[in-house]
């Protein structure tokens, strides 16, 4: 008798940590032994198939943080596959590798290099989805590690109430401006194991809005915002004058190798109109000076990308110096429906001389549309 009460309880103990194994393997695999209780992210890798390929090893991940080690030279494709739980919206940023996220002592990245297929920009995961796509590593001969770091970097949807002036914002915005070549905390992702970085202190500006007076119904970046949208003379949803400059950038003997298809507000040559009549009828009723470049999706004809900044914090800054930067993304469903914002995220670009679209060979101080990365991530 006392054998089989023994052995019930041992049937129980192991029916027990089995159920534990599987809770914490949801959102948590390590290779090896390792004790941990289950993360709770809006959004995470709940498989990666197959564990290793050729000279690259899947060690781990939690959250949207993979770690790896490798071999030697070769190159590996794995299938991933990233569950959102949450009951909001979540888009695709980038890849970050372990350098990038500002993790101290992982591998620096040099010699191994990653790509992704079946994910691209600003591909949404909607609530209780999940998303599979291929990751592709290369790596170079020679190359061994066993801290190699990988972030899939993903932001929350959100509209136009997150811009200074919407419901969720107060009036005092705090900006904080760095070197393109330093970590700005923003960046810095927390992985199981690693002790986070030390960001180093940076300048930190604090821009105060003044009241809004009651004719002012909307401040700075939401009011340009709401401007542009509307139905105002030469304004998106007034006619295609914008629309139509912006997809002459595409095709324009003008535009240089690289450079992204774009129009910036002070451009004076454009079909049809003049940009620097739309921004100044668009900051009319703001008390801070908005500039802005508006960027083609060269994918969609149907969707086009507004990238908005302080003027003065674009002129006072040096080239090569990350300032913050508003993107927003606007949409409409064919060329006969209204355009509206259909994504709006804070975040940061560096301050650059780029070609600013145009029938002429126009160059303006601005940012450069490319280097634009979230202030907020989920890793």
């Amino acid at each position: 008798m006392k054998k089989i009460s023994l052995l019930l309880i041992c049937l129980l103990m192991i029916s027990t940590i089995a159920i534990g194994y599987a809770k914490i393997t949801d959102n948590l695999f390590i290779d090896g032994t390792a004790s941990a209780s289950a993360p709770d992210y809006d959004i995470y890798i709940s498989s990666i198939s197959p564990s290793q390929s050729g000279t690259v090893n899947i060690k781990g991940y939690m959250g949207t943080v993979l770690w790896a080690s490798t071999t030697g030279g070769g190159s590996a494709s794995f299938t991933v596959t990233v569950v959102n739980k949450s009951e909001k919206t979540y888009v695709y940023e980038r890849i970050l590798n372990g350098s990038e996220a500002g993790i101290e002592g992982v591998y620096s990245g040099e010699g191994v290099s990653f790509t992704v297929d079946g994910i691209s920009y600003l591909q949404e995961v909607a609530p209780s989805k999940s998303i599979s796509f291929s990751l592709n590593v290369t790596v170079d001969s020679g190359i061994v590690a066993d801290n190699v770091y990988l972030c899939f970097k993903f932001m929350e949807k959100t509209g136009s109430e997150i811009l200074p002036g919407g419901d969720s914002q107060t009036e005092t915005e705090t900006v904080t401006e760095v070197d393109s070549e330093n970590q700005t905390e923003s960046e810095s992702v927390t992985v199981p194991g690693v002790e986070p970085p030390v960001t180093d202190q940076t300048e930190t500006e604090t821009e105060t809005e003044t009241e809004v007076s009651s004719n002012q119904l909307h401040s700075d970046m939401l009011g340009l915002s709401e401007a542009l949208l509307s139905d105002a003379t030469n304004c998106l949803n007034d006619n295609n004058v914008i629309w139509d400059a912006v997809q002459d950038a595409i095709t324009t003997k003008h535009r240089p190798q690289d450079t992204p298809a774009m129009v910036h507000c002070m451009v004076t040559s454009i079909s049809g109109g003049n940009m620097v009549t739309i921004t100044q009828n668009a900051n009319q009723n703001l008390h801070g000076e908005v500039n802005f470049v508006v960027v083609a999706d060269e994918t969609n004809p149907n969707r086009l990308f507004l990238y908005m900044y302080y003027s003065e914090s674009c002129t006072k800054a040096a080239e090569g110096t990350q300032i913050v930067t508003y993107f927003q993304v606007l949409s409409r469903n064919d060329e006969n429906s209204e355009w509206d914002e259909d994504g709006t995220y804070q975040g940061i670009a560096t301050v650059a001389t780029m070609w600013g679209g145009g029938n002429k060979n126009d160059y303006r101080l601005t940012i450069d549309p490319r280097t634009w990365i979230s202030a907020k991530s989920i890793g």
